[in-house]
C-alpha cells in the first residue's frame, strides 16, 4: 500500500565481552577492534561490550585486535551465537609485549614456529580447581570448584587425571549456574575424569608472531623459582610437553622449537 513503510526486524545476533586477561579487567576503547566477517559493526556500549544486529547465517567469524593483545580468530557455530544471545561471550585478550606490566612481573620469552599458540601452565600453582561432579566423556558441561571464585568464562583450564596417564586442554565458555558452577564447554572432552583426584589448572596463553617469537607474561609465581610446563599448539594439534623453571620477577627466555 502507497505510504506503508517496511518492517524492519532488529535481533540481538551475540554479545561480546572483552576482557584483559593480565589484570581480569573489561576493555574498549584504545583501538580495540571487535568485528564479524562479512557483517556490520557492532553497537559498542559501556562496560568493554560489543553487541552484534542480524548476523547473516547460522555461523560466524569473530576477530579481535587491539595494539596491547594478540589478535584473536574464533569460530562460532549457530549453538554458540544461540547461547550468547542474551549473555555476553567472554573473549580473554592475551597481552603483546606492547602491553604495560608492572614492574618486576614474571614472563617468558622465545622462539616458537610463527603462527603457534603457547601454552602453559605453573606446577606449583596455589589454588588448584576441582571437579564437583565426576565428568562423562561427550557432556557439554561441567561442574567447577575454585576456592576465591576465580572467574573462568573464556579461560584455558589443563584437566589431569590422578595417575598422570591422560590429560587435555578445554575452555569453559559459559557459567551457567550461578550457584553450582556449572560451565559450558566449548567442546566436549575426548574423556571421562573422576571427582577424586582430577586435578585442574588455569592455562597461560601466548601466540608466535611472524617473526616466531612469543611473549607470555605469568602470575601467581610467589616463589624465587616456579617450574611450568610448555606446549605448542598449532593447526588444532598440541605437540610434546617442555618443562622449564621460571625465575620470578623477571623474563626468561625458553625456546620452544
Amino acid at each position: 500500500m502507497a505510504g506503508c513503510r517496511e518492517r524492519i526486524s532488529i535481533r540481538v545476533s551475540l554479545i561480546v565481552e572483552a576482557v584483559d586477561e593480565f589484570y581480569g579487567r573489561p576493555v574498549s576503547g584504545g583501538g580495540l577492534r571487535v568485528w564479524i566477517e562479512g557483517a556490520r559493526p557492532a553497537a559498542v556500549k559501556a562496560g568493554g561490550y560489543y553487541v552484534f544486529l542480524n548476523l547473516p547465517g547460522e555461523r560466524a567469524i569473530l576477530h579481535v585486535e587491539g595494539p596491547q593483545f594478540y589478535p584473536q580468530r574464533m569460530e562460532l557455530d549457530e549453538k554458540m551465537l544461540a547461547r550468547h544471545q542474551k549473555e555476553p561471550l567472554k573473549i580473554r585478550l592475551l597481552p603483546n609485549r606492547s602491553y604495560p606490566l608492572p614492574y618486576h612481573a614474571t614472563c617468558a620469552e622465545g622462539h616458537a614456529p610463527a603462527g603457534s599458540v603457547v601454552m602453559a601452565y605453573n606446577h606449583a600453582y596455589e589454588e588448584p580447581l576441582k571437579l564437583l561432579e565426576p565428568y562423562e566423556k561427550g557432556a557439554d558441561t561441567v561442574l567447577l570448584y575454585h576456592p576465591d571464585d576465580m572467574d573462568l568464562e573464556g579461560k584455558t583450564l589443563l584437566i589431569q587425571k590422578k595417575d598422570g596417564h591422560g590429560q587435555e586442554f578445554f575452555r569453559a565458555t559459559k557459567k551457567l549456574d550461578a550457584e553450582k558452577n556449572r560451565y559450558a564447554l566449548s567442546q566436549p572432552l575426548a574423556d571421562s575424569y573422576k571427582k577424586i583426584g582430577t586435578k585442574l589448572y588455569p592455562v597461560y596463553l601466548s601466540h608466535a608472531d611472524k617473526n616466531g617469537e612469543y611473549y607470555l607474561p605469568v602470575s601467581g609465581v610467589h616463589t624465587q623459582k616456579a617450574a611450568f610446563s610448555f606446549w605448542l599448539a598449532e593447526n588444532g594439534k598440541t605437540g610434546a610437553e617442555v618443562t622449564a623453571e621460571l625465575e620470578s620477577g623477571r623474563v626468561n627466555r625458553i625456546d620452544l622449537h
